[in-house]
Parts: structure tokens; sequence; C-alpha cells
């Protein structure tokens, strides 16, 4: 949903063509100072794919591929050029942190002894916040970290 300051109204943003037909959703998660807006909305299939919705327009950009696998991706921080962040389901079953830029998706890999990571907010000049976890030496624990990375 949207809610513009003065207007005092909520806007239904909507979901992606091609859901589920029963208990459809979206997610908005981010907004950049140009009003756009990004999140998750569920797809054909059961995934779910990152959108991107720009002036009453709601855009699919999938899912990244690579090392991730197809069904699930969420985005959370967008900044004013359009650079997305988030984290989408690896082949391992657990998140890895993306950013997409100009159509392709990059992975951000995870701090060293690490298999987690997700990245939650990237600023103008394309630094990126997020968290990974690190293993905990001689254990089998994971702790997580905050963690910082610039655009790739």
């Amino acid at each position: 949903m949207l809610w513009r300051k003065g207007t005092h109204t909520i806007r239904d943003l909507g979901v992606l063509p091609g859901g589920s037909t029963v208990n459809r959703f979206s997610v908005a998660y981010g907004v950049n100072n140009l009003g756009q807006i990004v999140g998750s909305s569920d797809v054909t299939g059961g995934g779910r794919h990152v959108f991107r919705w720009v002036a009453g327009v709601m855009q699919d950009l999938g899912t990244p591929s690579g090392g991730f696998s197809t069904s699930f991706a969420e985005a959370f921080g967008i900044n004013d050029a359009g650079q997305i962040v988030g984290s989408g389901v690896g082949f391992t079953g657990l998140n890895q942190a993306f950013v997409w830029n100009a159509g392709s998706y990059t992975d951000l890999g995870f701090l060293p002894t690490g298999n987690v990571s997700s990245a939650r907010s990237i600023n103008r000049n394309g630094f990126i916040a997020g968290t990974s976890n690190r293993q905990k030496p001689n254990s089998n624990n994971h702790v997580d970290h905050a963690a910082t990375r610039a655009t790739p």
C-alpha cells in the first residue's frame, strides 16, 4: 500500500499478474525519494518475485539467477538511481543478498564462514547495509552480524 502525506489516503498497489487465485498478496518494503516502491508479490506456481512499482504500474523483476533458486526473492530497499537490494533463496535453501542494477542481479555473498545474508538498504552512493551470519569457532552455531558493502 502507498500512503501519501497530505492526502491522507491509502492506495492498494495490487499484485503481479498470474499469482495464486487464493490469498494473493504483495508486500512493499522500500521507497525512494522519487516515489518508486519495491517489495515482493506472489506469482503462479507459489513463488514470490521482486517488484518495482513506478507511477501506478507494478513491474515484475523476477528473481536472481546463478546461485539462487528461481522461486523466491524479496526487495527491501531502493535508492534514487533505481538500484534495488534484497535477498533471495539460494540453492542451499538459505537467504542470499543481492543488488539489482539496470536489469541484472548481482550476488553479494556472505561474511567469511557465513552462509546466510540479506541486503536491507542502499544509499545514493551505492553503499549497502544488511546482515550476514558468521560461524562461531569450534561450533555449529551461527551469529548474525551487521554488514556493509559498496555496490559492485
